[in-house]
């Protein structure tokens, strides 16, 4: 089963939404533990890193079980977008890249999730025969890269434990929940991106002071 976060939507879908009379009914009727197995192996395809996947929708905190997850039988929440986030090795880059996916035309969020777990299947596809047309692999997801705010700051807590994740080794939900493991995780990004380190620098240390601060 797939080892993922969930996070409420908190009102915050990345677009206006879909008008209700304007989705879909769900044309796929899979169980919720298969929709994340199918999830899982896309991802996977992906080289993601384990661990960072983050599920968001506008469920209530009744639906959530004491792991963090989701109920199996969770009622449908007031509106069906979701949104998925997980971490991606960029072998161009040669790191870490933040990814996000969202869907809300269908009715139902499960429906949703599987739209999602479709589209990363068809670029997969896309890739395996080389079709990109921009010189470099996986071109087709630089579209699914989440991107910073227009300031180029961090907006939310998930995304900057993200950041020291990368920085540290150190587990993303960690970070995020282990005030112990969010402090040793800013040691070992400061310890590396110092200036006075190789692979460190002045502007490197300030994104980590900016990011820590997120956190706080």
């Amino acid at each position: 089963m797939l080892n993922y976060t969930y996070r409420s939507l908190e009102g915050r879908f990345p677009r206006e939404l879909t008008p209700a009379d304007a989705r879909k009914p769900s044309p796929f009727g899979k169980p919720w533990d298969e929709i994340l197995n199918l999830l899982e192996r896309e991802l996977w395809q992906l080289s993601y890193r384990e661990g960072s996947c983050v599920i968001q929708t506008a469920h209530q905190p009744w639906d959530v079980k004491g792991n963090g997850t989701l109920r199996r039988d969770a009622r449908q929440p007031e509106h069906p977008g979701v949104v998925i986030k997980f971490d991606a090795w960029d072998l161009d880059k040669g790191r870490w890249a933040p990814m996000q996916f969202e869907c809300d035309q269908f009715e139902r969020y499960e429906g949703n999730v599987r739209a999602i777990v479709d589209t990363m299947e068809a670029l997969r596809k896309i890739n395996r025969y080389g079709v990109t047309g921009a010189g470099h692999g996986r071109a087709q997801y630089e579209g699914y890269k989440a991107l910073p705010s227009a300031e180029g700051k961090t907006t939310t807590k998930e995304d900057a434990a993200a950041f020291l994740a990368t920085h540290s080794g150190l587990n993303r939900h960690d970070i995020l929940t282990n005030p112990s493991i969010r402090a040793d995780a800013y040691k070992r990004a400061a310890a590396k991106l110092h200036p006075d380190t190789e692979s460190g620098s002045h502007e490197k240390f300030l994104e980590l002071q900016r990011q820590a601060k997120v956190l706080i």
